[in-house]
């Protein structure tokens, strides 16, 4: 049988109870009780150190909370208050928890957060819909922010109206400003110029469709500058010596990032000879994203670091000239104007990426380097919702520009050419030029129309022979281990065999066959019988 004890106390202690007063009695069994509760407590906290996180101290673990907040956009004090009672009282009396002040949110949350902040540094992002729910916003502002102006580290507004502004850098100083992050509309086109105080310390400048007043030396300190969509004659765009001034100032500048941005276009023009270069020796990244002139321009007035990204994107919008604008900018970018782009000894640590809009058609123009090769790859896609009107055919295109690039092919490896141009007209003499520039060739993937592709196998049949020099042998004919290409309904499957059985007889059977079939074929099964006892791996799609 169970046996339930009535209470926990021993023999002598019921004994001494029973000859107690009641209220005696009762006062000795509450001073019992805190003692025990005193003493499972002790139990408690020696247990909860056997868990690592809990012998952490204070300082420790407001470290941690501090990568959260990192980590997090907003309010990261309420991850970490909601846990248990000793970490809600560290983010209670951590500062740096709460510096960040949206003012998307409850004015009173941003007054509490203000005050929990202490003289923390403060992280400021004003958005659109505060400005346009708040009555009197920049009074607003200059309420709750300028006793606070001097704690300003990070600047980050979305602002639509000229007013809030010219209240804000009329009457902020921010000494201690470290980024700045500006943003506006669009749609919005008349003059938005924020003065740059040289009091401040930016080390990082982030302006759309936002201009300054460029001057030099409060750009001491960037070590990231961003500026985007400062249309020439909408906004406010220095001269191209303005703005080699104010590189020349950004000598620790780290990533510069320039979308339609830049110097203006009048300008170039009359820019004096010879030209002036401004080195920026500790750039990691450049990313360009505009017309092909400013980009030109640009790379010729700066000298960059060989260890330097590039992230280049040209693009046309309405009809351009292909042969005069194109092949020299190309070519001028990844080659005259810097020839290291393509030495042997530098080509792992460049990546560059061309984009050219041609009308409707999006023209794809990239150079990459995995594993210490290149591989260089060509699409021509097309988009209905880039721009109105028919697409805006460029006859030529792909010859034009193998043509002017495959000098350089024959100075670096190049493993892989992807090229996929459903119509362009590519002959013999076109293909053979680049074939020979390429005797490193291990992958070819082609998407070309029936006239380009039976140019190409009759290349390739014919650098598989020695012969006069016209037929020379061509390294990269032999040398290809994959092929992958489109089949034309109307193109020649017997050029494709007989290039297969050439090789096959010089003793260099091709590894991998990759052929995307067309409908229209018929005795699928002969020719797959034909094709699988020269290749390695036969792939039919």
């Amino acid at each position: 049988m169970l046996h339930i004890p009535q209470h926990p106390f021993s023999d002598d202690e019921r004994s001494m109870l029973s000859s107690m007063p009641s209220s005696d009695a009762l006062k000795w069994i509450a001073d019992r009780r805190c003692e025990i509760m005193k003493h499972l407590g002790e139990l408690d906290l020696i247990h909860n150190l056997c868990i690592p996180i809990n012998r952490l101290p204070d300082d420790v673990l407001r470290e941690l909370f501090q990568c959260v907040q990192g980590l997090s956009s907003r309010h990261s004090w309420i991850t970490v208050a909601l846990v248990c009672r000793r970490w809600r009282g560290v983010a209670m009396t951590s500062p740096t928890l709460w510096n960040r002040l949206d003012f998307g949110d409850d004015l009173q949350l941003v007054r509490h957060c203000i005050e929990r902040s202490a003289n923390a540094r403060l992280d400021i992002h004003i958005p659109n819909k505060f400005l346009d729910r708040v009555q009197d916003s920049a009074a607003v502002l200059l309420d709750v922010l300028l006793p606070h102006a001097h704690r300003i580290r990070r600047f980050n507004a979305d602002l639509h109206t000229g007013q809030i502004f010219q209240t804000i850098f009329d009457n902020f100083s921010m000494p201690n400003l470290e980024c700045l992050l500006l943003k506006r509309p669009w749609a919005q086109f008349y003059p938005a110029i924020v003065p740059m105080d040289i009091r401040w310390k930016l080390t990082s400048l982030t302006l759309t469709c936002v201009s300054t007043d460029w001057n030099p030396p409060a750009f001491a300190n960037l070590q990231e500058l961003s500026l985007t969509a400062l249309h020439d004659g909408i906004y406010h765009n220095p001269t191209m010596d303005t703005f080699l001034d104010v590189l020349e100032f950004c000598r620790n500048l780290r990533i510069l990032h320039l979308r339609n941005a830049g110097p203006d276009i009048e300008s170039l023009s009359a820019y004096p000879k010879p030209t002036r270069i401004v080195t920026l020796p500790l750039l990691e990244l450049l990313t360009f994203d505009g017309v092909p002139i400013n980009c030109s321009h640009l790379l010729d007035h700066v000298a960059l670091p060989l260890s330097v990204r590039l992230d280049i994107s040209i693009y046309w919008v309405g009809n351009a000239n292909f042969e005069g604008d194109y092949v020299p900018i190309v070519s001028g970018l990844l080659s005259r104007h810097r020839p290291w782009l393509f030495d042997t000894e530098s080509v792992n640590r460049i990546d560059v990426d061309l984009t050219l809009l041609l009308g409707q058609g999006v023209f794809n123009f990239r150079v990459l380097n995995p594993q210490g090769s290149i591989v260089f790859s060509v699409d021509l896609l097309y988009s209905d919702f880039r721009f109105e009107g028919p697409t805006a055919e460029k006859p030529g295109l792909l010859r034009h520009l193998l043509r002017d690039l495959a000098f350089m092919f024959s100075t670096c490896p190049v493993r892989a050419l992807i090229l996929k141009f459903p119509t362009d007209p590519v002959g013999e003499d076109d293909w053979r030029l680049i074939l020979r520039s390429m005797p490193h060739l291990e992958r070819l993937d082609v998407w070309l129309d029936k006239a380009a592709t039976d140019a190409l196998l009759m290349v390739l049949n014919a650098g598989c022979a020695s012969g006069d020099e016209g037929n020379a042998p061509l390294p990269a004919c032999v040398g290809i281990k994959d092929l992958h290409y489109h089949d034309d309904p109307f193109s020649s499957e017997d050029l494709l065999v007989s290039y297969l059985a050439r090789r096959a007889a010089v003793g260099h059977r091709l590894r991998r066959l990759d052929v995307r079939l067309s409908v229209y074929l018929s005795s699928i099964s002969d020719l797959t019988e034909r094709l699988r006892s020269l290749v390695d791996e036969l792939c039919l799609r």
